[in-house]
């Protein structure tokens, strides 16, 4: 399980947990190109749970931007936002018109050690004495992404961990999606269209439970001295905090549910995912989903069905942002707005943006270059990223 919770920093400091999210599948690489942005490709929960925080965030925006009176605790517009005078981006408005709160930190909590190679030495430790040394392998073999084959080669991006004989897929593991985090913000597309890679929009804490923290592993996977450290100038470094020896677990963890039973049944990870996202809207209950293969519950993976798609799928994401687009100038009944701020250009400019072309040009539009270029230098840098592609050519119409 994992979960995005927020602190409201202050004397009597208020933490709000805005999503969670259990799960351990993803697609293989074969299956991608027909997803068509309705298909989860990866269901891991701390995927799941930082994307269930985008939706939020999201959510959050609309009712902003289609309100007078909505006064957020959690973002605010920019103030004294001045023209660009970077001369690539001369041509765009100013830029997102809002941002999260100063005051605000992003705290990020998991009860597994992130897949991975922050996870490398708790998995060997994990294994019978015999069997606890890997064996030595030609660093060469690296340039292909390994599950969690090849103990000995550390340092390097790996997929998601699979069984042998399965389809392979080119998901990246959670530990190297959350090392990107540190680089990119917590924030992806089609959030940062709306508001601002401020310090406040990165994670700041890594919580683990004490027995799924390795000191040197997560260093080498996280740290400004390990893997990352020929770029670590532009990083924004979260801190890792293992919770105390004996801390309460989550009463589902695996080996909580193993030491409360006297059966001798084996306990195998689940094809099931789950996501929930806090809505604190008077009118509407929180979002819970059930998902199997990255579709809800009740659906086929692959069939024509638009109502299979999570809220957290890229066309639920994509559907909710032109959502907030449309809102320039107009509340959520369609009725005229005073200007929520001084420059609703940048909106006017984003959903032109979303309503044309496809997914794959929305996102690495001109809109979005910097963020573009930024995970460029992060991938380009860790050495051995694939991309998955092959779900970016489909379009909102």
């Amino acid at each position: 399980m994992s979960a995005v919770i927020l602190a409201q920093n202050g004397t009597n400091q208020e933490l709000t947990c805005v999503s969670l999210a259990t799960g351990t599948k993803c697609l293989s690489a074969s299956a991608i190109p027909k997803c068509k942005g309705l298909v989860l490709h990866d269901c891991h929960a701390e995927v799941l749970a930082l994307r269930g925080f985008n939706y939020w965030l999201l959510s959050e925006v609309q009712q902003i931007l289609g309100s007078q009176t909505h006064q957020s605790p959690y973002l605010e517009f920019i103030q004294g936002e001045t023209a660009n005078t970077d001369e690539e981006n001369s041509r765009l408005p100013t830029g997102p018109p809002l941002k999260i709160k100063d005051n605000i930190s992003i705290h990020f909590f998991t009860t597994q050690a992130p897949c991975g190679d922050a996870s490398m030495e708790i998995l060997t430790e994990s294994f019978p004495s015999e069997a606890a040394t890997p064996w030595p392998v030609d660093d060469s073999t690296a340039t292909v992404l390994q599950g969690r084959g090849h103990f000995s080669l550390l340092g390097y991006v790996r997929r998601k961990p699979a069984r042998a004989d399965a389809e392979a897929s080119l998901s990246k593991s959670c530990t190297d999606k959350l090392a990107v985090k540190q680089f990119s913000s917590a924030l992806s597309f089609p959030t940062d269209l709306f508001i601002r890679k401020t310090d406040s929009a990165y994670i700041q804490s890594l919580v683990v439970y004490a027995d799924q923290y390795h000191s040197a592993g997560y260093e080498r996977a996280f740290g400004q001295t390990g893997r990352l450290s020929k770029i670590g100038s532009i990083g924004h470094f979260f801190n890792i905090e293992p919770l105390p020896v004996g801390f309460p677990r989550f009463a589902f963890d695996r080996k909580q549910r193993k030491s409360d039973t006297q059966s001798h049944s084996k306990y195998k990870a689940s094809n099931v995912s789950a996501v929930w996202i806090l809505d604190k809207k008077p009118d509407k209950p929180d979002i819970i989903e059930v998902l199997i293969n990255g579709v809800k519950q009740g659906y086929k993976q692959l069939d024509d069905k638009t109502g299979k798609a999570s809220a957290v799928s890229r066309r639920g994401l994509w559907n909710l942002a032109l959502s907030i687009g449309s809102l320039v100038g107009k509340d959520q009944n369609g009725e005229d707005l005073d200007p929520v701020y001084d420059n609703p250009e940048w909106l006017t400019v984003v959903h032109h943006v979303l309503s044309r072309g496809t997914y794959d040009e929305a996102k690495s539009s001109y809109v979005r270059s910097s963020s573009v270029n930024c995970r460029s230098q992060v991938t380009d840098s860790l050495g051995n990223w694939v991309k998955n592609t092959g779900d970016g050519g489909w379009s909102y119409s």
